[in-house]
């Protein structure tokens, strides 16, 4: 299974990244984004049907973070500037 997400991300992370750039013209957010796209993708392979292909799978999950992501910087506006995505994952994962 992990031999199929390290593929996957040789051949899509650079593809996901640029997606995702394309969303917040923000290297830092789109690689961190990158990033925990492939980890939800890990999480989530089993759930993969193949009704799609991988990279319109992994762009789906790419675009729903991204979506959380503003949903956040929006209920915590103060915050959007100072939090990295990741910073803040870790944060409500021990709260």
């Amino acid at each position: 299974m992990s031999a199929d997400i390290e593929a996957y991300y040789r051949e899509y992370g650079k593809k996901v990244y640029l997606y995702l750039m394309t969303l917040c013209n923000e290297p830092d957010t789109a690689e961190e984004l990158t990033q925990e796209t492939f980890y939800q993708a890990i999480r989530h392979l089993k759930s993969y049907k193949g009704t799609s292909t991988v990279y319109a799978w992994l762009c789906g999950i790419a675009k729903n973070l991204w979506k959380s992501e503003l949903r956040r910087r929006k209920s915590h506006p103060s915050a959007a500037g100072r939090q990295s995505f990741s910073a803040a994952r870790a944060r409500s994962a021990t709260a």
